[in-house]
């Protein structure tokens, strides 16, 4: 069997399964209306429990985000020894963001406590969106190229062979390979 054959198959698998099994309910119920009835029962209470359990665990997580949001960091790093030593490198795989999308996080970045001196940012663009990336990319340039250690913009290649084409592709390229990229 083919790669895309069997691909395709897996991708009907789920739907078939809803719609099988909504006109098996239907059809079930002028026959054995009793186990249709109870089948119902035992599925929205599936679903409830799915709920219960959902909300209990977002719950749980953002008591943890608050927790963790109090915890000043910064203090925690210069525990560190010789925490002076160490880059972040962030990577912001984008295509076709307007100005404003990229320029909100670079403003978040360039707000944050921690010595901007420290930042290798990557802002990696597509090279199928080059027309909408290189006007955005010089202007982030200008205006945040001076604020962090390194500022650098990229474009992945359109067509690489075996990859689909998306952020996915470009931030995988880019965070597997930084070495290339940086001199420090």
């Amino acid at each position: 069997m083919k790669p895309a054959t069997s691909k395709r198959i897996y991708e009907i698998i789920p739907g078939a399964m809803i719609w099988t099994m909504f006109l098996l309910s239907i059809i079930l119920s002028f026959i054995i209306p009793i186990w249709v009835i109870c089948f119902i029962i035992a599925f929205d209470l599936l679903w409830l429990f799915r709920i219960v359990h959902f909300n209990l665990l977002l719950n749980f997580s953002w008591r943890e985000y608050k927790r963790e949001h109090l915890i000043h960091w910064l203090d925690r790093v210069q525990q560190i020894p010789n925490w002076q030593r160490i880059y972040h490198y962030i990577l912001l795989p984008t295509a076709g963001e307007p100005f404003e999308v990229l320029d909100s996080t670079f403003e978040s970045l360039a707000a944050s406590d921690y010595p901007l001196n420290k930042f290798i940012v990557h802002l990696a663009g597509e090279e199928r969106c080059m027309d909408s990336f290189k006007p955005v990319a010089e202007e982030i340039k200008k205006k945040y190229g001076s604020k962090f250690f390194k500022l650098i913009i990229t474009a992945h290649p359109d067509g690489l062979a075996g990859e689909v084409k998306g952020k996915g592709a470009n931030a995988n390229t880019r965070a597997t390979k930084p070495k290339r990229f940086l001199t420090i």
